[in-house]
């Protein structure tokens, strides 16, 4: 008899005995809920948007989350499997926009708007910004690394900027104009010209960062995948130093206006 046979007819056994009965069970046991749940199934890409609530991507849950982070209060903004999104953006203007990773593409919602492929067939989009007029920067996460442009009205295709880079992920514009991120695999991060694909290396030795930011005071905060550790980069000197550990996997942070850091492991934000 097979194992699953064997514990079905076990079961039923100690069924029939009254062994499992519901109201002797409710008179042994009670149940505690220590940390209720979530709605969101696993964070990836979180960004802040104009109206100052914190918005992540799960690829997983295939939905885009706007997060109150004073209350812990969560809507779906997007939800599956339009919303699969391994990386948000968000623009002055309230338009939205994220990476498809598994479907290739770049989407994005306008307010009051309707979902919109602006860019398809990428390979393995993942991080995401718009600058401040508006533009839109996306990278492609792997070996071969490449950094577009991408038409927020989909019209034109993908201007490519560089590539050949190491595992570029998730970025975030410097008051210079030029793109500051990680290269994963690398554990580097760089500086890069959008205008001219010049790639600058500002730190190195970081382990695999997947994400920076910035603090109040221009430095870079970076999260690390494996080690969990959270990390502040004079972006000048390439100084590093560890601020806390968390739990890994860390994917994605923000920082908000006070220097508070909101950092997403995938399997919950923190």
């Amino acid at each position: 008899m097979s194992l699953i046979r064997q514990l079905l007819s076990i079961a039923s056994l100690l069924g029939c005995c009254g062994i499992l009965s519901t109201v002797e069970a409710a008179e042994r046991w009670t149940l505690t809920t220590l940390v209720p749940g979530t709605p969101m199934h696993g964070i990836n890409g979180l960004a802040w948007g104009p109206d100052g609530k914190l918005y992540g991507g799960s690829v997983m849950g295939q939905s885009v989350y706007r997060i109150d982070p004073k209350t812990g209060a969560v809507d779906t903004v997007v939800p599956g499997p339009d919303g699969e999104a391994d990386d948000v953006a968000l623009a002055a203007d309230g338009t939205l926009a994220w990476t498809a990773i598994l479907a290739g593409e770049v989407r994005l919602k306008r307010p009051a708007g309707p979902v919109l492929v602006i860019a398809k067939n990428l390979k393995s989009p993942n991080p995401l910004v718009f600058d401040k007029s508006g533009r839109l920067f996306a990278g492609e996460i792997g070996p071969d690394s490449k950094l577009y442009e991408l038409d927020v009205a989909g019209q034109k295709p993908p201007r490519l900027i560089v590539g050949g880079l190491d595992n570029l992920n998730s970025f975030e514009f410097g008051k210079d104009g030029r793109l500051y991120g990680p290269f994963w695999r690398s554990g580097i991060l760089v500086a890069i010209d959008v205008s001219t694909g010049i790639v600058t290396k500002l730190a190195e030795g970081l382990g695999t960062p997947a994400a920076v930011n910035f603090d109040s005071k221009g430095r870079l905060i970076s999260g690390d995948w494996n080690t969990g550790e959270v990390r502040r980069t004079d972006p000048v000197t390439g100084k590093s130093e560890i601020i806390t550990t968390l739990l890994p996997p860390l994917d994605n942070l923000a920082v908000g206006k006070d220097d508070m850091i909101y950092v997403s492991d995938t399997g919950v934000a923190v």
